[in-house]
C-alpha cells in the first residue's frame, strides 16, 4: 500500500523582494549581439584551430626521444655505477616524470632494483646496466 503526503509551506515562506540590493555595472569583458549565422561558424572554426594548435604546442613538449638520449648519456658516462631514481632525476636537472617516461619507453634495457613503492619513494628505486 503507498500512501503520500504534502505539506503546504507558503504561510511560513517570507516574501523576497530586491529592495535591499543595489545595483552596480559590472564589465566582465563580454558583450552578447546577434551575428550572422556564417560569422558564427568563422568565429567557432577559429576557435577550434586556437584549439588544436595550444595542444599540439602542449604535445611537442613532450620529448620522449630527448629525455631518452639525455638518460642514455649519463648512463654511458657513469657506466657500472648503480643511481637511484631520485639521483638520476637531480643529476640530470628534469622533472622526475620525464626521467621516468623517458627509462620507460627507453629502446636500452635497465636493471631495476625496488625496496619501497615507487610512486613514493623514488630514492629506493635504483637503476643499472
Amino acid at each position: 500500500m503507498r500512501q503520500s503526503m504534502s505539506l503546504d509551506l507558503s504561510d511560513l515562506m517570507e516574501e523576497f523582494t530586491f529592495d535591499h540590493v543595489e545595483s552596480s555595472p559590472v564589465s566582465l569583458g563580454s558583450h552578447v549581439a546577434l551575428i550572422d549565422p556564417k560569422e558564427a561558424k568563422k568565429i567557432a572554426r577559429q576557435k577550434r584551430a586556437r584549439m588544436r594548435k595550444a595542444l599540439k604546442d602542449l604535445a611537442e613538449k613532450e620529448n620522449i626521444p630527448k629525455w631518452q638520449q639525455a638518460i642514455a648519456n649519463w648512463i654511458e658516462q657513469h657506466r657500472g655505477e648503480k643511481i637511484s631514481l631520485l639521483q638520476l632525476q637531480q643529476a640530470l636537472g628534469m622533472p622526475l616524470v620525464e626521467v621516468w617516461l623517458g627509462l620507460l619507453h627507453s629502446p636500452t634495457p635497465q636493471q631495476w632494483e625496488g625496496t619501497g613503492e615507487f610512486y613514493r619513494e623514488a630514492r629506493d628505486v635504483w637503476i643499472s646496466q
